[in-house]
């Protein structure tokens, strides 16, 4: 959802410092959200974290560790479309 409005603002405002911040988020997202490998659905982001957490773990109300596929989709298509606008990849 946080690329989808950078990437509408930024034609409007044409402030590199919303790339910069969005490549910033996207960045700490692959270092402190993706799930172990060795999983079904190994390396791929959770959805969100424990409330006040640094490192997103996939709660919802489904309980801790949860995978929500649409949402992992969701992430895939916005790294492409953050790519595509800034030629960089993320570490």
């Amino acid at each position: 959802m946080m690329e989808g409005f950078i990437e509408r603002l930024y034609p409007y405002t044409g402030d590199a410092r919303t790339l910069t911040f969005l490549q910033d988020f996207v960045d700490y997202e692959l270092a402190n959200g993706l799930t172990p490998q060795g999983y079904a659905w190994s390396r791929v982001p959770y959805a969100s974290a424990n409330p006040g957490d640094l490192r997103y773990t996939g709660w919802s109300f489904h309980g801790e560790d949860y995978v929500e596929p649409h949402v992992v989709g969701a992430d895939g298509y916005a790294y492409l479309r953050l790519y595509e606008i800034t030629g960089t990849r993320g570490t």
